[in-house]
């Protein structure tokens, strides 16, 4: 159901090609998109291109309306820059400036309903097309951090988002460890279990110098990563470095990326590629990978590493490991044994310290994860109630993600040498509404120089962040106990049998006065009660 989303929306149900000659300048002559500001969006998104975006996707109305669909895109991007507001109040929040001003002469915002009406005209592929066209590289040789052996330096992980508990969304979704119909090769006991919402899986590239979502697929729960990892990788580029994630490793996995021009580096288990075919000055091994044997097209040849951490941090992190195992000891062992493995062959260009190094670089990635799910939104939740609206949902914080990463990439380009990793997310976010909100007087003449002056603001000396450091920290979570039970199908809202009765109708006042004299009555006549 979701492919059918994503594929089949960008396609409208009226088959009258003569109604959607192309008209761009629409989006200019709109009644309430004259009233609305979004300078801030547009310096990234250009209002022409998400025209002609529309066009190309057939999303143009035939009859002008108030709410027209360009405005509706950046209200999406709007929204997820102000999660904690529904569409509405971020609509509303574009026009309070001009409102407080009196200056604002454009129609009555339009109602929830219409702006859910609205959503579900536009569908998913405006904001995937726009996506996949702006949401591109950013770094540049000069940048910090982004570049490792002459390439550009990604990385791809997965993660999942709630959304909301409609039935539509859990027939389309699905739950996290629930039971497969038919089958119980799992006993009840052992099962995991199941997820409170249910679930979208996503699998994101990210470029780990700017922290840039440059590609991203979504799917249900049920669908597996390794389902979803060629349409990402579709997204690389020659010259990119791929840091990949334990869980996505394969011998086939490689030969694709080297297919897209690109390198990678990822880690392997202690029986992977363990037949070394040439041993390297720096103490690495070639491996050769034969193509009958692991389902390739050609022999592969990639280089192996493997290296353990120094015991100054290698104990500590051993032991705070092993201080939950139930052998109750608490002496770590011997350190862990790490294996990595890399299609970057030549020791004298990129030796086996450095490329292991490198690999620690992926948590960039869990980093940008963290700043979407926790700072962006919030709540880790796409609130939308259908599945055509959790989708576009979830490519409006994309889009919106990437808006508040670049301006902090411009920002940090003003002052040489300063890394974005110094700049923080949330105090970016902060200053991006405060602009947003007064979108209507930075259009004014005397409000030049604004751009400027936001990029300022997101790079002041007090608001950055301090410098990185090496660390670790358990991969735990704080859970409490509740005394409420699990929710169920069952468990549902109440509702008295007439809609406009009050809670007095349906009291019954105890009189305790009574009760009390007929008690007294009773014990002066039976004579057993006297006893």
């Amino acid at each position: 159901m979701v492919s059918s989303i994503l594929h089949s929306s960008s396609v409208d149900k009226n088959t009258d090609r003569g109604a959607w000659s192309p008209h761009d300048q629409r989006a200019i002559t709109e009644t309430l998109s004259s009233q609305l500001s979004f300078s801030v969006l547009e310096s990234i998104y250009p209002r022409t291109l998400v025209a002609r975006i529309l066009t190309q996707t057939r999303r143009w109305e035939q009859r002008e309306r108030t709410l027209s669909q360009v405005v509706m895109v950046y209200v999406l991007i709007t929204w997820m820059l102000l999660p904690l507001l529904t569409p509405r109040r971020a609509l509303g929040r574009l026009v309070a400036a001009a409102r407080l001003l009196g200056i604002y002469t454009g129609p009555t915002l339009p109602t929830a309903a219409a702006l859910v009406y609205r959503r579900k005209q536009l569908g998913v592929m405006p904001l995937r097309r726009l996506f996949e066209q702006i949401c591109l590289p950013l770094a540049t040789p000069q940048t910090p951090g982004a570049f490792r052996f002459g390439r550009r330096l990604v990385s791809i992980d997965g993660t999942s988002f709630d959304v909301a508990d409609t039935p539509a969304n859990a027939r389309a979704f699905g739950y996290q460890g629930e039971r497969k119909r038919g089958k119980q090769t799992t006993p009840s006991s052992e099962r995991l279990p199941q997820s409170p919402f249910p679930k979208l899986r996503a699998l994101l590239l990210v470029e780990d110098g700017t922290h840039a979502m440059i590609g991203a697929r979504f799917a249900p729960v049920r669908v597996s990563e390794q389902a979803l990892l060629p349409g990402v990788l579709s997204r690389l580029t020659p010259g990119m470095l791929l840091t990949l994630d334990a869980g996505l490793r394969s011998a086939r996995t490689i030969e694709q990326i080297l297919a897209h021009g690109a390198d990678v580096i990822g880690r392997v288990a202690a029986g992977d590629f363990a037949r070394p075919w040439k041993i390297l000055p720096d103490g690495s091994s070639l491996v050769r990978l034969q193509a009958n044997a692991y389902g390739l097209q050609h022999d592969l040849l990639i280089r192996v590493i493997e290296y353990r951490l120094q015991d100054a941090i290698a104990v500590p992190i051993a032991q705070q490991r092993r201080s939950r195992s139930t052998s109750g000891t608490r002496a770590p062992k011997r350190t862990e044994l790490y294996r990595i493995c890399t299609t970057l062959l030549d020791p004298r260009e990129a030796p086996a310290r450095e490329v292991a190094g490198c690999y620690h670089e992926r948590w960039e990635e869990e980093v940008v994860i963290d700043e979407g799910k926790t700072h962006q939104l919030v709540f880790p939740m796409l609130g939308s109630k259908s599945p055509l609206l959790v989708i576009q949902q979830a490519y409006a914080m994309l889009l919106g993600h990437y808006l508040v990463r670049v301006w902090m990439h411009r920002s940090g380009q003003q002052e040489a040498g300063l890394d974005t990793d110094r700049l923080s997310f949330t105090e970016t976010i902060e200053v991006l509404n405060v602009a947003l909100t007064l979108g209507t007087l930075l259009d004014r003449p005397q409000a030049t120089g604004w751009q400027e002056r936001l990029r300022q603001m997101v790079r002041q000396k007090d608001l950055r962040l301090p410098e990185r450091r090496v660390r670790s920290y358990p991969r735990v979570v704080k859970q409490s106990h509740n005394r409420f039970e699990r929710k169920r199908e069952s468990d549902v809202g109440f509702r008295a049998p007439q809609a406009q009765a009050q809670w007095e109708q349906y009291l019954m006042i105890m009189a305790k006065v009574t009760d009390l004299v007929d008690s007294c009555t009773a014990i002066e006549t039976d004579p057993i009660l006297l006893i």
